[in-house]
């Protein structure tokens, strides 16, 4: 009796064991530019902020399933080198969404979404805008940038470089654009210069981003590995129960003596998240641009009250909220938008004056 019971509870902790590695295991995407990947290549540093804004990103490759989420209110994120016929691009278009292109390198497509030109690398550097886009001006300096689209027409983008731009809008279609140095969204660069407010300004104009990975789509659908598609999860517990198999195997085999306690190295190290939005600034001791995620969080949660809409301008969103606050609009400007964060002081200063006005503004608005 004694034996069996201690057999069953030897596989109980040993299979409890490999629930802990997998709890603590690291089963992010390793998709370089992916939002759900941790590592310094990925970009899910970039999703997180997002998603705490309201914008909801989701990750697909099937062309099919691509075009019946696409609409008015979505923004698809595509590789330059995926292969798609122009009827294809067409299609896509025509659902509204708002199309980002994002030249990765090598062989690419450019020309299939209105392009014409071609790439140019150079050393890596910070460039300012260059240009009267707004959310290109708020940001400031990209960095690092090393490639740009240098067109052979008349077209013009944002931070240029001799005669190319990082950032340029279709000639053909008033929905696309391409990107050309998506290394400074990644969770290693994100937190750079003018990074995080170009990404978040650009990626977050609609409530929901279509990101795909995938660069060998090719005729609309894409080249799947099917092993890739069993989870994580299910091939450590598929491990963890082959190794208990195996151990309680041995372990009926072996000759019984006498029982020699030994302590279990069980060191386990404290989780550490690299997606939370405050712990990126806080490295980066950027202050402006968590004040601007701070300024559109509360932005994004007063919306729904107001009517306020993803892309609305400045003057907009003032207009909106003046009615129920004792804020005149240019001081509603300031708080929001345009006012200086220079120290971690003026940071506190100001989440405190945002909170003041949600709670002046809900007090109004339920009254």
């Amino acid at each position: 009796m004694k034996k069996t019971v201690f057999i069953v509870l030897s596989v109980i902790v040993v299979f409890s064991g490999f629930l802990v590695l997998w709890a603590l295991s690291d089963t992010s995407s390793r998709a370089i530019f992916s939002p759900d990947n941790t590592q310094p290549e990925g970009t899910a540093a970039l999703a997180a902020i997002l998603d705490d804004a309201g914008v909801r990103t989701i990750q697909e490759d099937s062309w099919s399933i691509i075009l019946s989420k696409a609409d008015e209110h979505t923004a698809v994120v595509v590789p330059a080198s995926w292969a798609v016929d122009s009827e294809s691009v067409e299609e896509l278009v025509e659902t509204g969404a708002r199309i980002i292109v994002l030249s990765y390198g090598g062989y690419e497509w450019a020309y299939v979404w209105g392009f014409s030109g071609e790439f140019e690398w150079h050393s890596p550097m910070n460039l300012p805008p260059n240009c009267t886009d707004e959310d290109a001006v708020v940001a400031g300096e990209l960095e690092p940038a090393a490639r740009t689209f240098v067109p052979d027409d008349s077209s013009t983008g944002c931070f240029a470089f001799e005669d190319g731009f990082t950032w340029i809008d279709s000639p053909k279609y008033d929905n696309v654009s391409l990107f050309t140095a998506p290394e400074t969204l990644t969770n290693e660069h994100l937190a750079t210069g003018g990074n995080a407010a170009f990404g978040m300004r650009k990626f977050g104009t609609q409530p929901q981003i279509i990101w795909v990975n995938d660069p060998h789509i090719v005729g609309g659908e894409s080249q799947l590995d099917y092993s890739s598609g069993i989870p994580t999860a299910l091939r450590i517990a598929a491990f963890a129960l082959f190794a208990v198999g195996v151990w309680a195997a041995l372990y009926a085999g072996r000759r019984f003596g006498k029982l020699v306690p030994e302590p279990l190295p069980v060191v386990v190290p404290a989780a550490e998240s690299d997606l939370g939005r405050a712990r990126l600034y806080q490295r980066s001791k950027n202050v402006a641009h968590a004040a601007a995620a701070l300024r559109s969080a509360t932005i994004t949660r007063l919306a729904p009250r107001f009517g306020i809409r993803a892309g609305d301008s400045p003057q907009a969103v003032v207009g909106a909220l003046s009615q129920s606050t004792a804020l005149k609009p240019d001081q509603l400007m300031d708080l929001l938008y345009t006012g200086p964060v220079n120290t971690p002081t003026d940071l506190t200063v100001l989440t405190a004056r945002l909170s003041d006005l949600e709670k002046e503004i809900s007090h109004v608005y339920f009254k």
